[in-house]
């Protein structure tokens, strides 16, 4: 037993020699075999020989001792302190977004002192975010210039000015409903007419009246030249053939005139007895089938021939192509492409369509469709990249979907 659990060392028992006694060579022996192993399990001062398991200091300093250098060498107090003093601080705040879980089309936010969440950001909330003023905001969200112009203005007086409202804008309704202004109070309904502006047209029947006046009515009697007219609804000319005449008062040579005469609806200039320059023609039923301008018909029905259509395509890889033989013998006057969906992919239902611009490389789709005497193909760069119904940029599976296209003559 050459050391006890503290470390101490005891003598075997029995070990004591005696005076003038001879000294047996079993307990000699057995005691420095004890005496060995204790000595081989010192620490020597030199190393020579490796610890053999964990040294317990009892709260006491290894001291003088050298930096270390490789990975399993000791590092010494000055070696740690150097090496923290380059090194950030524990934070809260960074300790709470270490521990977010990022995906694609995401933000960091605050949701308290040192706490951090994320939510979404689509492609259109980042083009808002990067816009440097107002202006391009405003451009970003679609907002027309003369809209903006109204968002502009300093004041509401300034607002009604852009908008071309005059000073009965800012009336109250109960000043406005008043006997000097329209109905209430007046003495007849002649003096309405006449607070009005009304002129006896005003008191004629439908259908009253000849061809040669409106209504009956002399033009002196309904033509104002001192401001314009503004109907709301439905204006109705009947008669055998109806004439609307059109006549600028400083043409001398005559006026421009619709008349609708059985199944024919003419433009005609000057006047009624006129030449034709636009001539439409109808079934009878009010369905257009020949357009003629200047006495040649331009447009028949049946002139326009129906699309035709491939079946469903294989999208081409990134890099490549895929064609359509159209069959039509000549270049198409129209001619497109589209997508389906055949397996249902970010929030994209079986069957739903994505049309392809004939040149889509500054789009998210990255592809051209261009036409031949007989083919109708789609180079494509990379993969589809789209809105999803759910308002993000996403990238789709060609393996999800097919193209499908088409064209048409004229």
């Amino acid at each position: 037993m050459p050391r006890n659990g503290s470390g101490n060392y005891s003598p075997p028992v029995g070990y004591e020699a005696v005076a003038n006694e001879t000294i047996e060579s079993a307990k000699y022996n057995a005691l420095v075999e004890d005496v060995t192993n204790a000595l081989n399990d010192t620490v020597l001062q030199s190393g020579l020989k490796p610890m053999t398991g964990n040294l317990a200091m009892g709260d006491n300093k290894i001291t003088g001792l050298a930096d270390g250098t490789a990975d399993t060498d000791a590092a010494t107090k000055g070696q740690v302190d150097t090496e923290l003093a380059t090194k950030q601080p524990l934070d809260a705040g960074l300790t709470s977004i270490s521990g977010l879980t990022t995906s694609a089309n995401q933000m960091i936010y605050t949701t308290g002192s040192d706490a951090y969440a994320t939510t979404a950001l689509s492609a259109f909330g980042r083009n808002l975010l990067d816009d440097a003023d107002a202006s391009a905001a405003l451009t970003t969200l679609g907002v027309s210039a003369f809209a903006a112009t109204i968002l502009d203005d300093a004041d509401a007086a300034t607002a009604r000015a852009t908008l071309g409202l005059g000073s009965i804008a800012t009336e109250d309704s109960e000043d406005f409903i008043s006997s000097a202004n329209n109905l209430s109070d007046l003495a007849s309904a002649a003096t309405a007419r006449s607070n009005l502006g009304l002129g006896t047209a005003a008191v004629l029947d439908d259908g009253e009246g000849d061809a040669a006046t409106l209504g009956g009515i002399a033009a002196s009697n309904y033509a104002r030249t001192d401001e314009a007219e503004t109907f709301v609804g439905t204006v109705t000319i009947e008669s055998e053939a109806p004439i609307l005449q059109f006549k600028e008062t400083t043409d001398t040579n005559g006026a421009w005139v619709f008349v609708a005469d059985g199944n024919t609806f003419s433009l005609r200039y000057p006047g009624v007895g006129g030449s034709y320059p636009f001539n439409a023609l109808t079934d009878g039923s009010g369905n257009i089938t020949d357009v003629q301008t200047m006495g040649h018909t331009t447009w028949h029905a049946g002139n326009f021939a129906k699309p035709v259509f491939s079946g469903q395509i294989s999208v081409p890889a990134s890099g490549s192509s895929a064609s359509w033989a159209h069959g039509l013998g000549a270049v198409p006057d129209l001619f497109g492409a589209h997508i389906v969906c055949v397996t249902t992919e970010h929030g994209f239902a079986v069957g739903d369509k994505i049309s392809l611009a004939k040149d889509d490389g500054d789009g998210g789709r990255h592809s051209t469709v261009y036409a031949t005497s007989t083919t109708v193909e789609i180079s494509k760069l990379s993969s589809f990249g789209v809105m999803s119904p759910a308002g993000s940029f996403v990238t789709l599976t060609d393996a999800n979907w097919r193209v499908v296209f088409w064209a048409q003559d004229i």
